[in-house]
């Protein structure tokens, strides 16, 4: 896996602004949605980043642990990535 760099960090910064001044600014609310609605929107997708980056990372490292020891196939470290989050996600 490659260091981040500036580019990676300022991506990551605009991505994270503009997420936030959507859900900030103006309203997002449909005609049936509750007055709590946008916390429960926003921990979902503070939930959804926050898998995202552990999946990907996850894979890259088990994916360079697997090719050192033993010869498998480039998608066995990606069942075993989803088999784990989906027991993590099963826990919560």
């Amino acid at each position: 896996m490659l260091p981040a760099g500036p580019k990676d960090y300022l991506n990551a910064a605009l991505i994270t602004l503009g997420c936030t001044l959507f859900l900030m600014t103006g309203s997002v609310k449909s005609r049936h949605a509750s007055s709590d609605s946008s916390v429960f929107g926003l921990m979902l997708m503070l939930g959804y980043l926050g898998f995202d980056g552990f999946t990907s990372t996850f894979q890259d490292k088990l994916f360079k642990v697997r090719v050192r020891c033993c010869a498998c196939s480039p998608l066995a470290p990606r069942r075993a990535t989803n088999r784990r989050c989906r027991t993590l996600a099963n826990c919560l």
